[in-house]
């Protein structure tokens, strides 16, 4: 899917906005919206934030427009979480 969404940029001006019911590819547009909202549950990998981010993947859509603090951390796993409650 980062594949696809690394074609939808480039035939796209840069942009990774992809709507949530994008025709050309249904599978697409949810897997972006997903990202999302697994980054606001915090359960996306630093890895995959990173590697997203690197595209200029935004974590808000055009749609929602509800810009994230700029203090915030990147989310970690949900594995991660598990592992530091335990200490």
């Amino acid at each position: 899917m980062f594949n696809r969404l690394q074609a939808y940029q480039q035939d796209n001006n840069g942009s990774c906005n992809v709507a949530k019911r994008y025709r050309p590819d249904t599978q697409l547009g949810a897997w972006v919206a997903n990202q999302r909202h697994a980054y606001k549950k915090g359960l996306l990998t630093k890895e995959r934030c990173d590697q997203l981010e690197a595209i200029g993947f935004e974590w808000t859509s055009n749609q929602t427009r509800a810009p994230l603090s700029a203090h915030l951390q990147p989310p970690q796993s949900t594995v991660y979480k598990q592992m530091h409650q335990a200490i």
